[in-house]
């Protein structure tokens, strides 16, 4: 009876948080993070400044991030290309890659630890990742409520910053990448056929916003 008490105060005293970036950029990936870590490891990252990582500027991003990874007892990472959201729909990939991650998260620990994360879909599809771990709370506005999805939504932003980073070290800058950015509007609405050959990999063609930018974009200048 002992043990079972103590090995019950050892999974109460872990928790997991999983959070996303870039659902709605035109170009580039989307990038999912999960970070597991127990309660005191994250009171000191919450002492060091960790909160939503849109509330912090990129290099404070960048400063956490080693040490969300170093405290951390599992950090799993999962992108979705381009293609993969042309494909297929962005909700049911998520879910599934939630799921995935949980069972991962789950055969490392030997058991699932509360999860906490943050809500992207209908309320009614999260009885899905209950199927992999019971204990889960998905919630709108998670990543700002919850400091262990902060830490994921850290790892989540950084990650992909640095993909987008070398996306333009071989395209050029783009911007930020999201429909709402002038820059990125404008560079999608002026770029030749020849460079959209080349970027046709890293574009999102399904988005709406890409048709209104350039109309021949679903004939012409669709190359993958």
């Amino acid at each position: 009876m002992e043990a079972i008490t103590r090995s019950d105060a050892i999974i109460d005293n872990i928790l997991a948080g999983i959070d996303e970036a870039g659902r709605g950029p035109l170009i580039g990936p989307m990038v999912i993070a999960a970070v597991v870590l127990d309660k005191e490891s994250l009171q000191d990252l919450v002492n060091a400044g960790v909160r939503d990582s849109k509330k912090l500027s990129r290099s404070s991003r960048e400063r956490l991030i080693p040490l969300i990874v170093e405290r951390s007892l599992v950090t799993i990472v999962v992108t979705l290309s381009p293609k993969d959201l042309d494909d297929n729909n962005i909700n049911t990939l998520e879910i599934r890659a939630i799921k995935g991650i949980l069972k991962s998260i789950l055969n490392i620990l030997g058991f699932c630890p509360k999860t906490y994360i943050d809500l992207f879909a209908p309320y009614e599809r999260i009885h899905e990742f209950r199927e992999e771990c019971q204990d889960v709370v998905a919630e709108y506005g998670a990543d700002s409520r919850y400091p262990i999805v902060s830490a994921a939504s850290i790892v989540a932003k950084v990650l992909r910053d640095w993909h987008i980073d070398r996306i333009k070290d071989f395209i050029g800058d783009f911007g930020s990448g999201y429909p709402s950015d002038p820059k990125t509007r404008e560079w999608i609405s002026n770029v030749d056929t020849d460079t959209m050959r080349l970027i046709s990999p890293f574009i999102r063609h399904k988005w709406s916003t890409l048709g209104k930018l350039r109309p021949r974009v679903n004939t012409l200048d669709r190359y993958i």
